[in-house]
């Protein structure tokens, strides 16, 4: 196995090196991610599940010991979702959080290549 075909032994997602990404993506700027294709993305699952769920945004928040104003603001895509919020969303919903980060990962990320 080369340095190249590692596997986190904790995720079981590939190790990724600095070296490995595209100049562009060693600047130290990040693109803006707030309502970006991946956000969009993100948050049409999260709402899907929610729903599948039969949960209002009322019943996750009281779940998740937040207000319903910041479901609501995760969910219109004005707040971005942090990790562990996701994974807490993950765990309240009852979705697996791989499955949803698969299906995210797979949305081209609306990078812009003139910056």
């Amino acid at each position: 196995m080369t340095e190249r075909d590692q596997i986190n032994r904790f995720s079981g997602y590939p190790i990724f090196h600095l070296i490995d990404l595209p100049a562009s993506s060693r600047t130290g700027k990040m693109q803006k991610t707030l309502r970006s294709p991946r956000h969009v993305r993100l948050v049409q699952l999260i709402v899907e599940k929610r729903r599948k769920a039969g949960l209002s945004q009322a019943d996750l928040a009281k779940a998740l010991d937040r207000y319903q104003s910041v479901v609501a603001a995760i969910e219109s895509g004005g707040r971005r979702i942090d990790v562990v919020e996701f994974l807490d969303l993950a765990e309240t919903i009852g979705f697996d959080p791989h499955e949803i980060l698969s299906e995210v990962v797979a949305v081209q990320s609306g990078k812009s290549k003139d910056r």
